[in-house]
């Protein structure tokens, strides 16, 4: 009877964990199989601060390059930070400008690069982000990006762990677009400056909770059935550990263990699960 109960015991436990440490990304949610692979967390973002910029232009392959008086052609426009001053893209899908990063840029925590789009409102603002380590060669695309204003790119699952140069390409042709007169307006999307935001795999420790904790969200989905609050806490924690474990590198001991308990305090004081 005492191995009998003991065998029933470690089932509860078990069942406990598997069910409150399960979901992720799938929409079987909990009880599917769990992922600690990082997810892209790529899209439209405003709270950045880039810590290097654009430094110089390797290749303009864009169509309106020579209009006369108009600034928006001036391809050092899209160098610095964002200020107001940008290039425009073009009309062809074809048009595209290289630019060199200040310095490399790598997949750390959360997004990477960012992306600041001048939202002129005047015509398609699509366009496609490629990263490479060689100014004319090796260029990979790491997001197709269909919207004005500022936004964020995560090199994670991109095949890209690094990169100093950036492509910017037109994605598509722009309706009513005449090569004719390609300086009668600011075709295409509107580049108003690119930053880095990690230059190094470690990222930011001081957005470390928060990142992190975008990762922890896509396992343990705020919005999935658990059996308790403590079923999902516990999905919580354990998660935090995985995900944490690949900056054991970067951080001291006492470093990653106040992250994970950011990660942790903060949703434990929610209402998930009760």
């Amino acid at each position: 009877m005492r191995i009998r109960g003991l065998l029933l015991a470690l089932l509860f436990v078990g069942a406990f964990f598997y069910v409150g440490c399960s979901g992720g990304g799938d929409p079987a949610g909990p009880g599917s199989a769990v992922s600690f692979d990082m997810v892209n967390v790529s899209g439209p973002c405003n709270d950045v601060t880039p810590m290097a910029w654009a430094a110089s232009v390797e290749d303009d392959g864009r169509g309106n390059t020579e209009c006369p008086d108009t600034t928006w052609t001036i391809p050092a426009h899209i160098l610095g930070e964002a200020d107001g001053s940008f290039v425009s893209m073009g009309g062809d899908s074809s048009d595209n400008i290289t630019v060199h990063m200040e310095v490399d840029i790598f997949d750390g925590p959360g997004c990477d690069l960012v992306v600041y789009e001048a939202e002129t409102g005047e015509t398609d603002a699509s366009y496609n982000v490629y990263v490479s380590d060689d100014a004319v060669s090796g260029f990979v695309l790491v997001a197709t990006v269909a919207m004005e204003g500022v936004y964020c790119i995560d090199l994670a699952g991109t095949g890209v762990n690094s990169g100093r140069y950036v492509k910017i390409e037109q994605s598509a042709d722009v309706d009513g677009f005449d090569s004719e007169a390609p300086c009668d307006s600011t075709w295409g999307a509107d580049i108003d400056a690119i930053g880095v935001i990690n230059d190094d795999v470690c990222g930011d420790f001081d957005m470390m909770c928060d990142e992190i904790g975008v990762q922890v969200d896509f396992v343990c989905p705020p919005d999935a059935a658990y059996r308790n609050h403590g079923a999902y806490v516990s999905c919580v924690a354990h998660a935090a550990t995985e995900f944490l474990r690949e900056f054991k590198d970067c951080y001291t001991e006492e470093d990653i263990e106040e992250v994970h308990g950011c990660i942790v305090s903060q949703r434990a004081r929610t209402d998930i699960g009760k």
